[in-house]
Protein backbone atom coordinates (compact mmCIF):
# COMPACT_ATOMS: atom_id res chain seq x y z
CA UNK A 1 0.00 0.00 0.00
CA UNK A 2 1.53 3.32 -0.97
CA UNK A 3 -0.08 5.95 0.68
CA UNK A 4 1.71 9.28 -0.59
CA UNK A 5 1.69 12.32 1.89
CA UNK A 6 1.05 15.84 0.12
CA UNK A 7 -0.36 18.90 0.45
CA UNK A 8 -3.81 19.35 -0.43
CA UNK A 9 -5.01 23.08 -1.36
CA UNK A 10 -9.05 23.09 -1.60
CA UNK A 11 -10.65 25.99 -4.12
CA UNK A 12 -13.69 27.09 -3.77
CA UNK A 13 -15.79 27.33 -7.30
CA UNK A 14 -19.03 28.40 -5.84
CA UNK A 15 -19.59 30.29 -2.16
CA UNK A 16 -17.49 29.69 0.93
CA UNK A 17 -20.34 27.87 2.62
CA UNK A 18 -20.16 24.93 -0.42
CA UNK A 19 -16.27 24.01 0.81
CA UNK A 20 -15.52 20.91 2.06
CA UNK A 21 -12.88 21.70 5.13
CA UNK A 22 -11.38 18.59 6.40
CA UNK A 23 -10.82 18.13 9.65
CA UNK A 24 -7.50 17.33 10.78
CA UNK A 25 -7.98 13.37 11.30
CA UNK A 26 -9.03 13.57 7.84
CA UNK A 27 -5.53 13.91 6.38
CA UNK A 28 -2.33 12.20 6.87
CA UNK A 29 -0.36 13.49 9.19
CA UNK A 30 2.40 15.82 6.81
CA UNK A 31 6.26 14.21 7.43
CA UNK A 32 4.83 11.54 9.52
CA UNK A 33 5.35 7.47 8.17
CA UNK A 34 2.13 6.09 9.36
CA UNK A 35 2.14 2.51 11.01
CA UNK A 36 0.66 -0.11 8.68
CA UNK A 37 -0.99 -3.18 10.02
CA UNK A 38 -2.90 -5.86 7.53
CA UNK A 39 -4.00 -9.45 8.13
CA UNK A 40 -5.58 -12.61 6.98
CA UNK A 41 -6.80 -14.74 9.22
CA UNK A 42 -9.00 -18.08 7.05
CA UNK A 43 -9.93 -21.33 8.19
CA UNK A 44 -8.40 -22.27 4.97
CA UNK A 45 -4.62 -21.59 6.28
CA UNK A 46 -2.10 -19.71 4.89
CA UNK A 47 -2.48 -16.93 7.80
CA UNK A 48 -0.16 -13.95 8.51
CA UNK A 49 0.02 -10.40 9.58
CA UNK A 50 2.14 -7.75 7.20
CA UNK A 51 3.96 -4.59 9.04
CA UNK A 52 4.86 -1.60 7.03
CA UNK A 53 5.04 2.27 7.38
CA UNK A 54 3.95 4.62 4.78
CA UNK A 55 7.16 6.19 2.52
CA UNK A 56 7.05 9.94 1.39
CA UNK A 57 5.43 10.61 -1.76
CA UNK A 58 9.40 10.76 -3.66
CA UNK A 59 9.65 7.63 -2.67
CA UNK A 60 10.72 4.79 -5.07
CA UNK A 61 9.39 2.44 -2.39
CA UNK A 62 5.64 1.38 -2.04
CA UNK A 63 6.31 1.12 1.30
CA UNK A 64 8.88 0.14 4.73
CA UNK A 65 8.84 -3.44 6.08
CA UNK A 66 8.71 -3.64 9.80
CA UNK A 67 10.79 -6.64 10.49
CA UNK A 68 11.22 -6.02 13.94
CA UNK A 69 7.41 -5.71 15.68
CA UNK A 70 6.63 -8.86 17.83
CA UNK A 71 3.09 -10.01 16.68
CA UNK A 72 0.87 -12.75 18.78
CA UNK A 73 -2.19 -14.17 17.76
CA UNK A 74 -4.48 -15.58 20.44
CA UNK A 75 -7.41 -18.08 20.07
CA UNK A 76 -9.34 -16.74 22.96
CA UNK A 77 -12.01 -19.49 22.56
CA UNK A 78 -9.72 -21.95 23.36
CA UNK A 79 -6.95 -20.20 25.27
CA UNK A 80 -3.92 -21.03 22.40
CA UNK A 81 -1.71 -18.36 21.48
CA UNK A 82 1.47 -18.27 19.38
CA UNK A 83 3.97 -16.05 18.45
CA UNK A 84 4.31 -15.54 14.51
CA UNK A 85 7.61 -15.63 12.97
CA UNK A 86 8.73 -13.23 10.41
CA UNK A 87 8.79 -15.06 6.91
CA UNK A 88 10.04 -12.05 4.72
CA UNK A 89 10.33 -8.45 4.81
CA UNK A 90 7.25 -7.41 7.11
CA UNK A 91 5.36 -10.50 6.61
CA UNK A 92 4.47 -12.71 9.89
CA UNK A 93 3.05 -16.29 9.39
CA UNK A 94 0.84 -18.22 11.40
CA UNK A 95 2.77 -21.84 11.39
CA UNK A 96 0.74 -23.99 13.23
CA UNK A 97 -2.28 -22.70 15.31
CA UNK A 98 -5.11 -24.10 13.57
CA UNK A 99 -7.71 -21.21 13.02
CA UNK A 100 -11.95 -23.00 13.02
CA UNK A 101 -14.79 -20.88 12.50
CA UNK A 102 -16.90 -19.61 14.81
CA UNK A 103 -13.57 -19.11 17.27
CA UNK A 104 -12.78 -15.27 18.22
CA UNK A 105 -8.84 -14.02 17.85
CA UNK A 106 -6.83 -11.74 18.91
CA UNK A 107 -3.88 -9.68 17.06
CA UNK A 108 -1.25 -8.55 19.61
CA UNK A 109 1.32 -6.23 17.67
CA UNK A 110 4.31 -4.58 19.55
CA UNK A 111 6.36 -2.09 17.78
CA UNK A 112 7.89 0.90 19.15
CA UNK A 113 7.03 0.28 22.88
CA UNK A 114 3.43 0.49 21.88
CA UNK A 115 1.01 -2.09 21.44
CA UNK A 116 -1.77 -2.48 18.62
CA UNK A 117 -4.69 -4.44 19.27
CA UNK A 118 -7.86 -6.29 17.65
CA UNK A 119 -10.36 -8.57 18.64
CA UNK A 120 -13.13 -10.16 16.02
CA UNK A 121 -15.14 -13.80 15.79
CA UNK A 122 -14.81 -15.60 12.74
CA UNK A 123 -17.88 -16.31 11.15
CA UNK A 124 -19.16 -20.08 9.95
CA UNK A 125 -17.97 -21.54 6.76
CA UNK A 126 -20.14 -19.66 3.66
CA UNK A 127 -22.22 -21.73 1.81
CA UNK A 128 -20.83 -21.30 -1.48
CA UNK A 129 -20.46 -23.92 -4.74
CA UNK A 130 -19.40 -23.90 -8.07
CA UNK A 131 -22.27 -24.27 -10.46
CA UNK A 132 -20.45 -23.77 -13.84
CA UNK A 133 -17.88 -22.91 -16.19
CA UNK A 134 -19.30 -21.60 -19.04
CA UNK A 135 -18.50 -20.32 -22.41
CA UNK A 136 -20.55 -17.45 -23.95
CA UNK A 137 -20.03 -16.89 -28.06
CA UNK A 138 -20.73 -13.54 -29.85
CA UNK A 139 -24.13 -14.32 -30.33
CA UNK A 140 -25.27 -14.87 -26.27
CA UNK A 141 -22.83 -11.50 -25.53
CA UNK A 142 -20.75 -8.91 -26.37
CA UNK A 143 -17.73 -9.94 -24.78
CA UNK A 144 -17.17 -13.77 -25.54
CA UNK A 145 -15.62 -16.41 -23.57
CA UNK A 146 -14.96 -18.18 -20.50
CA UNK A 147 -17.25 -17.11 -17.22
CA UNK A 148 -17.64 -18.96 -13.95
CA UNK A 149 -20.60 -19.30 -11.68
CA UNK A 150 -21.49 -19.91 -8.34
CA UNK A 151 -24.33 -20.27 -6.01
CA UNK A 152 -24.94 -18.60 -2.86
CA UNK A 153 -26.79 -20.43 -0.36
CA UNK A 154 -28.45 -17.38 2.50
CA UNK A 155 -28.05 -17.72 5.88
CA UNK A 156 -31.58 -16.88 6.50
CA UNK A 157 -31.02 -15.25 9.96
CA UNK A 158 -28.42 -13.03 9.18
CA UNK A 159 -26.49 -10.46 6.69
CA UNK A 160 -23.75 -12.14 4.99
CA UNK A 161 -20.78 -9.50 3.84
CA UNK A 162 -18.06 -10.95 1.39
CA UNK A 163 -14.93 -10.23 -0.34
CA UNK A 164 -14.58 -12.32 -2.72
CA UNK A 165 -10.65 -12.36 -4.19
CA UNK A 166 -9.49 -14.10 -7.83
CA UNK A 167 -5.67 -15.06 -9.25
CA UNK A 168 -4.97 -15.99 -12.78
CA UNK A 169 -1.60 -17.82 -13.34
CA UNK A 170 -0.68 -17.04 -9.94
CA UNK A 171 -1.22 -13.36 -10.19
CA UNK A 172 -3.66 -12.16 -7.68
CA UNK A 173 -6.17 -9.57 -9.46
CA UNK A 174 -5.20 -6.54 -6.78
CA UNK A 175 -6.15 -3.42 -8.85
CA UNK A 176 -8.89 -1.18 -7.49
CA UNK A 177 -11.09 -2.10 -9.72
CA UNK A 178 -10.68 -5.63 -8.52
CA UNK A 179 -12.11 -5.05 -5.03
CA UNK A 180 -14.90 -7.59 -5.15
CA UNK A 181 -17.52 -6.53 -2.16
CA UNK A 182 -21.29 -7.56 -1.83
CA UNK A 183 -23.63 -8.13 1.03
CA UNK A 184 -26.73 -10.40 0.76
CA UNK A 185 -28.99 -8.37 2.22
CA UNK A 186 -31.55 -8.37 -0.53
CA UNK A 187 -30.88 -12.08 -2.09
CA UNK A 188 -33.70 -14.56 -1.96
CA UNK A 189 -32.39 -17.95 -0.52
CA UNK A 190 -30.09 -19.03 -3.45
CA UNK A 191 -28.08 -16.73 -5.45
CA UNK A 192 -26.46 -16.85 -8.61
CA UNK A 193 -22.94 -14.77 -8.48
CA UNK A 194 -20.79 -14.82 -11.93
CA UNK A 195 -17.14 -13.36 -11.47
CA UNK A 196 -16.70 -10.18 -13.41
CA UNK A 197 -13.82 -11.74 -15.35
CA UNK A 198 -13.31 -13.28 -18.83
CA UNK A 199 -10.85 -16.62 -18.79
CA UNK A 200 -8.85 -17.96 -21.19
CA UNK A 201 -8.54 -22.16 -22.29
CA UNK A 202 -5.74 -23.49 -19.78
CA UNK A 203 -6.11 -20.63 -17.23
CA UNK A 204 -5.17 -21.62 -13.68
CA UNK A 205 -7.91 -19.95 -11.59
CA UNK A 206 -7.92 -19.61 -7.52
CA UNK A 207 -11.21 -17.66 -6.16
CA UNK A 208 -11.90 -17.49 -2.48
CA UNK A 209 -15.09 -16.49 -1.28
CA UNK A 210 -14.18 -14.53 1.83
CA UNK A 211 -17.37 -14.15 4.90
CA UNK A 212 -16.23 -11.18 6.42
CA UNK A 213 -17.11 -9.17 9.56
CA UNK A 214 -19.09 -6.01 8.90
CA UNK A 215 -16.56 -3.72 10.04
CA UNK A 216 -14.22 -5.46 7.79
CA UNK A 217 -16.52 -4.73 4.94
CA UNK A 218 -17.22 -1.43 6.11
CA UNK A 219 -13.82 -0.70 5.77
CA UNK A 220 -12.64 -1.68 2.16
CA UNK A 221 -16.14 -0.57 1.08
CA UNK A 222 -14.92 2.69 2.03
CA UNK A 223 -11.49 2.52 0.70
CA UNK A 224 -13.46 1.40 -2.65
CA UNK A 225 -15.56 4.16 -2.32
CA UNK A 226 -12.65 6.87 -2.19
CA UNK A 227 -11.40 5.29 -5.87
CA UNK A 228 -13.03 8.09 -7.73
CA UNK A 229 -12.50 11.05 -4.96
CA UNK A 230 -11.36 14.06 -6.82
CA UNK A 231 -10.73 16.14 -3.85
CA UNK A 232 -12.86 18.60 -5.46
CA UNK A 233 -14.99 21.58 -3.41
CA UNK A 234 -17.81 19.35 -3.26
CA UNK A 235 -16.01 15.48 -2.92
CA UNK A 236 -14.26 15.43 0.71
CA UNK A 237 -10.43 14.65 0.71
CA UNK A 238 -9.52 10.71 1.27
CA UNK A 239 -9.57 9.95 4.65
CA UNK A 240 -8.23 6.89 6.64
CA UNK A 241 -10.76 4.42 6.69
CA UNK A 242 -12.00 3.42 10.41
CA UNK A 243 -11.09 -0.05 11.39
CA UNK A 244 -10.50 -2.55 14.25
CA UNK A 245 -7.15 -1.97 15.33
CA UNK A 246 -6.76 0.17 18.84
CA UNK A 247 -5.32 2.47 18.63
CA UNK A 248 -5.78 3.51 15.61
CA UNK A 249 -3.17 2.42 11.99
CA UNK A 250 -3.70 2.46 8.88
CA UNK A 251 -5.13 -1.39 8.00
CA UNK A 252 -7.46 -3.79 9.14
CA UNK A 253 -7.21 -6.93 11.35
CA UNK A 254 -9.44 -9.82 8.66
CA UNK A 255 -10.56 -12.70 10.23
CA UNK A 256 -12.88 -14.30 7.97
CA UNK A 257 -14.01 -17.88 6.89
CA UNK A 258 -13.54 -18.74 3.02
CA UNK A 259 -14.55 -20.99 0.24
CA UNK A 260 -11.85 -21.67 -2.05
CA UNK A 261 -11.54 -23.07 -6.01
CA UNK A 262 -8.68 -24.02 -7.51
CA UNK A 263 -9.16 -25.10 -11.14
CA UNK A 264 -7.66 -25.18 -14.93
CA UNK A 265 -9.69 -24.10 -17.30
CA UNK A 266 -10.43 -26.96 -19.76
CA UNK A 267 -11.48 -26.65 -23.03
CA UNK A 268 -14.32 -28.66 -23.07
CA UNK A 269 -16.64 -26.51 -21.85
CA UNK A 270 -20.13 -26.65 -20.00
CA UNK A 271 -22.80 -24.66 -22.53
Amino acid sequence: MKLSVKILMLFCLFSATSCYYPSEEDLFVNGKHELVIESKITNNGDNFVKISTTVDGNSDKNYEPVNDAKVIITNTTTNEKELLTLNSDGLYKLNTMQTPTNNTYNLSVIFNGMEFSATETMPKKPNIQLLGIVYKDSIETEYPGIYLYFVLKKNLDKIGFYKIEVSVNDTLKNKYTDLLLFDDRMYGKNQIIKLPYIFKDKDHVKVEFLLINEVIYNYFYDLNMQTGNLFSNITPPMINPHNNIIPNVLGCFNVASSYKLDTIIKKKIIK
